[in-house]
């Protein structure tokens, strides 16, 4: 998970309060246009949108009358039972001024959630203090019994007080600890506290899964890492401390980064034991060029040396952190992944000039930083980025998107990707859920929070991903959803088939399986690439003709059941609108025509899978001997074709031809051009 802000942010250098809407000096309070039942009714129309993988369910943690935000999820097996803890900031809005408190829930079964319960606040060291609130949850786990602190699940946090002009005149960072999978919560301790003129922010913890020798060291498993941010009116530092014994005392904190620096992250690889530390660093007249620095301990966090600097991230920091009345300072996260190195997501203005919305990005750093935009031609904004990778070192990686309400840039819903090690796309973006949310519904800072969190783990039923995010449900009211993302592998229960009419360039049958799940209707989609897939019918039926197409294209489709609580996504398929020849048949003679529209219909399809057409290895025509090689050619561009639109592949009935063995049969032809029209 990553550290987040606590709620109503402090009176510091370069910010004031104006409770409960989070301004900047000198800047008037953002407008938000609210939306008409009708509007309203046409926007969440657009949010039915495909899931890329398999079943989906999402479960609330709660269903009370409170604002809940900014959620942190982790899961760990104890005595071959799963468990999966989420904690996050409940709001309760009757109070003046209104009260935040962590709660936390954990479930065996992922099915349901018990009642969530607030985390008891431990005393203060400070003469006369109780602490009213927390907030800023973020989990980690000892994942071995080993170590200190065995199968431990550990809660990071804020304590403080919050005066009625949402100032903090002092505050703790707190740990709790759980041996059960985060069911109850045995004790806690404070790392550091503070009053006056400074306010801690942004607590992130990790534990060492290092159960090796490195670095002249033994095993570090166990140990456990906290840093954290101390906002102070002149100089704003980013202090660490670490715990030897399960989490029940702290070093004396350590001085990491001064300056305007925001947001740590601390990342310990399993394999090394090292302790990184990144960090935010702001540059007040440029946006842009907004950095992510880091720092490396080879002793288990005594002493830290520099690493490179990831520069020009365009993140969203003071000044720029509102989106559309929504509050969405750029709070990154942090991963090792064993294939790559260090990964890091996060959310900042898109390259146009001038920037116009916000996208998520993702950069990796193996001794050099590399980066990307992710959502380069995505209308709307997309924030509020978290991720984790699997078995294969592919990343889930999750976020808040408005692509669908392109004319309001208001109602989101919660969006996944699937990416690579090296942080190529393996499938595009799809939501999560067809659920509109409305931030603007969130009065109370920090709107719908800076953060969401995901996390993958080998359950005993299946891996997957759990990602956590809040569903604005009324004025200041909403809850913290599950989804489950299956991972890989797992086919897909409703398969489609899509097929061009013969002689009709302008239509094209779909047909499908029924869903096995409770089905409210179907929301057929199609595009001519995966990234301009549109609503564009919704039926009861299995089965619909899709009219009025444009000849010579290739058109992409996915049909998605939509029933209570589940979204479930086919498989994607494609057709071709060619006016085909007489199709090859038994005891009739193969031309030459035949080849070069086959050719041309797998050109269509590559061209909408974004690969390269044309170049052929030799010109098909009359007199021309039909090889093996050509064949092959054929199959093996449809093939790439088809896996880069997340579309089957062509059923042969032949094995690939063998050059002067095979035979080059009709049937060879007809597979090819069944699977393209």
């Amino acid at each position: 998970m990553t550290a987040a802000c606590s709620v109503m942010p402090p009176v510091a250098k370069r910010e004031s309060v104006v409770a409960p809407q989070v301004l900047k000096q000198g800047e008037t309070q953002i407008p938000v246009r609210r939306l008409s039942a009708e509007e309203r009714a046409r926007v969440e129309a657009r949010f039915r949108l495909a899931a890329m993988e398999s079943a989906q369910t999402t479960v609330s943690l709660s269903d009370d009358q409170d604002q809940d935000t900014e959620p942190a999820v982790t899961a760990i097996n104890i005595s071959g039972i799963d468990h999966t803890a989420v904690a996050f900031i409940k709001i309760t809005p009757t109070a003046t001024p209104f009260r935040a408190l962590i709660h936390t829930s954990s479930t065996t079964n992922l099915n349901s959630f018990p009642v969530p319960a607030p985390l008891p606040i431990p005393a203060s060291a400070i003469p006369g203090v109780t602490y009213q609130n927390s907030a800023d949850p973020y989990l980690a786990i000892n994942y071995f019994n080993q170590g200190q602190g065995p199968l431990r699940t550990y809660c990071g946090g804020l304590a403080y007080n919050m005066n009625s002009a949402g100032q903090h005149p002092n505050g703790g960072v707190v740990v709790w600890r759980s041996d059960d999978g985060g069911s109850t919560w045995s004790g806690s301790s404070i790392v550091a506290e503070i009053s006056g003129a400074h306010t801690y922010d942004k607590p992130t913890i990790a534990v060492s899964w290092q159960t090796g020798s490195f670095d002249g060291h033994g095993p570090s498993v166990g140990n456990v890492y906290v840093a954290w941010v101390d906002v102070t009116s002149v100089n704003d530092r980013i202090l660490f401390s670490r715990s030897l014994d399960g989490g029940l005392t702290w070093s004396a904190p350590l001085t990491i980064a001064t300056g305007y620096v925001h947001t740590p992250q601390i990342v310990v690889p399993g394999n090394t034991g090292r302790v990184f530390v990144l960090y935010a660093r702001y540059d007040t007249s440029n946006t842009r060029v907004n950095s992510i620095e880091m720092v490396r301990s080879l002793d288990l966090g005594v002493t830290f040396s520099a690493l490179p600097t990831l520069n020009n991230t365009r993140m969203l920091g003071p000044g720029t952190d509102h989106l559309n009345g929504n509050r969405a300072r750029s709070v990154f996260q942090a991963r090792y992944n064993p294939a790559i190195g260090l990964q890091v997501v996060w959310h900042g203005e898109d390259e146009g000039t001038p920037a116009t919305r916000s996208d998520i990005y993702y950069a990796s750093y193996d001794g050099a930083w590399t980066s990307r935009n992710l959502t380069p031609a995505a209308p709307g904004d997309q924030w509020n980025p978290a991720f984790d990778f699997d078995n294969a070192h592919n990343a889930v990686i999750t976020w808040l998107d408005r692509r669908n309400d392109p004319q309001n840039n208001l109602l989101y819903q919660p969006f996944f990707m699937k990416i690579n090690s090296s942080g190529a796309t393996l499938q595009a973006p799809a939501p999560l859920s067809a659920t509109a949310s409305d931030p603007s519904q969130y009065t109370l800072s920090p709107s719908v929070g800076e953060y969401l969190d995901s996390w993958f783990f080998n359950y005993t039923t299946g891996a997957k991903w759990v990602s956590v995010w809040p569903q604005v449900k009324g004025a200041s009211w909403g809850d913290i959803e599950a989804t489950q993302i299956i991972a890989s592998g797992t086919p897909p229960s409703i398969a489609l088939s899509a097929q061009t009419n013969p002689g009709n360039t302008t239509s094209v049958n779909l047909t499908w399986t029924p869903a096995s799940m409770t089905v409210t209707g179907y929301d057929i989609y199609r595009g001519t690439n995966l990234a301009n897939l549109q609503l564009i019918a919704t039926t009861t039926a299995t089965s619909m003709t899709d009219t009025g197409l444009t000849p010579n294209t290739t058109f992409v489709y996915r049909v998605v059941a939509v029933g209570p609580g589940t979204i479930l996504g086919s498989n994607n398929d494609v057709a071709t609108t060619i006016n085909w020849l007489t199709a090859p048949a038994v005891g009739t003679v193969v031309i030459a025509q035949q080849f070069t529209e086959l050719r041309q219909g797998i050109d269509y399809v590559r061209a909408a899978a974004g690969l390269s057409t044309g170049g052929w290895t030799e010109t098909i025509a009359p007199g021309v001997v039909i090889r093996a090689a050509h064949m092959n050619e054929m199959r093996d561009r449809l093939e790439a074709a088809l896996s880069a639109l997340d579309a089957p592949p062509p059923v042969y009935q032949y094995s690939d031809p063998v050059p002067g063995v095979s035979l080059i049969r009709y049937r060879d032809v007809k597979d090819l051009r069944d699977k393209v029209h």
